[in-house]
């Protein structure tokens, strides 16, 4: 399970990276009136991909300690991060 939580936590990483720089891409660009419809569609594709991985960590969660169910609309980022670490543990 490290392994998976690990390399998560890379491409995660990573995706962060990419959403920073499409962003600065979006303004430089909206700053020179040049369209960003296609900076934006990447973008909703990196969240997307970013919002699959994270649904993933948390079944993982979830199938390891079914007792230790995380709502995330409830328990906010810091209680799923929470639980995810002490079902880790």
């Amino acid at each position: 399970m490290y392994g998976n939580i690990a390399s998560a936590s890379h491409e995660l990483k990573t995706l962060l990276a990419i959403l920073y720089t499409r962003a600065d891409l979006i303004e430089f660009r909206h700053k020179r009136d040049k369209s960003i419809d296609e900076p934006l569609n990447e973008l909703r594709f990196d969240v997307d991909r970013m919002n699959m991985i994270i649904s993933n960590l948390l079944d993982v969660v979830q199938a390891d300690n079914p007792e230790n169910t995380v709502n995330a609309a409830h328990d906010g980022v810091r209680g799923v991060i929470g639980k995810g670490k002490n079902a880790t543990e």
